[in-house]
């Protein structure tokens, strides 16, 4: 809905710390009785992952064929930076978190109680993994702190015709989109970091904080971007004006 200009996003769920997961569940009967069937279905989510890893734009653009979802949204979630990883390992808080989900649901009657000690099992990865030659348990052990992977990582646009381009600076970023409009240069999106999630965002839809040195700061939540604002005697500006002040 924000790519399409359709919508504004006014709550992310970054705010509840609560992870965001999806997941692929079996039949026990099923399981039981094709292990190869599911240690395969793992193995290939694992190089699903890879593959996009490779070449996330070619990946995004053969995803938007496949689901009608705009490959720069899709962007957005796998590239570089994006909001998921293609890790399909079972990690502890994925765990808490749909124990936590699940027993709102219960709470509210809208499910039985359920055991995720006795319904999730690991052997199936497990196997899949030894079977790969990778070390499931060091990976199990890895999440992804945004704010860390994400340090540093430039901001984009992604030009019509020459693809991703990077620019370290959100100064830089702001200034190029504004020369490429001056030429009528088609772009299909820009992307800038949340500087205190480190979460990727559209361009568009960001909250920037002008300071009074020409530079510029991008936040998801206008409330955040305010407090630097006060911090550092700077303005909070939307995108267009960000871009026409890229200049000054």
């Amino acid at each position: 809905m924000e790519f399409r200009g359709t919508g504004r996003k006014i709550y992310d769920g970054s705010e509840t710390e609560i992870p965001y997961l999806h997941g692929a569940v079996v039949r026990q009967d099923f399981a039981e009785k094709y292990p190869e069937i599911v240690v395969a279905f793992i193995k290939a989510v694992y190089d699903a992952g890879k593959w996009i890893d490779e070449d996330p734009m070619r990946a995004t653009d053969m995803m938007e064929k496949w689901t009608g979802v705009e490959k720069e949204v899709l962007y957005l979630y796998f590239s570089k930076g994006g909001h998921l990883t293609q890790d399909p390992t079972i990690k502890k808080q994925w765990v808490d978190t749909l124990k936590f989900d699940h027993n709102v649901l219960v709470q509210e009657k809208l499910a039985s109680a359920l055991d995720f000690d006795s319904w999730i099992t690991e052997d199936y990865i497990k196997r899949a993994y030894a079977e790969m030659g990778l070390n499931y348990e060091a990976e199990k052990a890895k999440t992804v702190d945004t704010l860390v992977t994400n340090a540093g990582r430039p901001n984009e646009i992604w030009h019509a015709r020459d693809g991703i381009l990077p620019y370290p600076t959100i100064k830089e970023f702001l200034k190029a989109v504004a020369e490429f409009r001056a030429t009528g240069t088609k772009l299909n999106a820009t992307y800038v970091y949340d500087q205190a999630t480190g979460l990727k965002l559209f361009g568009k839809t960001a909250f920037y904080v002008h300071k009074p040195d020409g530079e510029f700061a991008s936040f998801l939540r206008k409330g955040e971007a305010e407090e630097l604002a006060a911090k550092t005697k700077g303005k909070v500006i939307l995108f267009e004006e960000a871009v026409a002040s890229s200049g000054s």
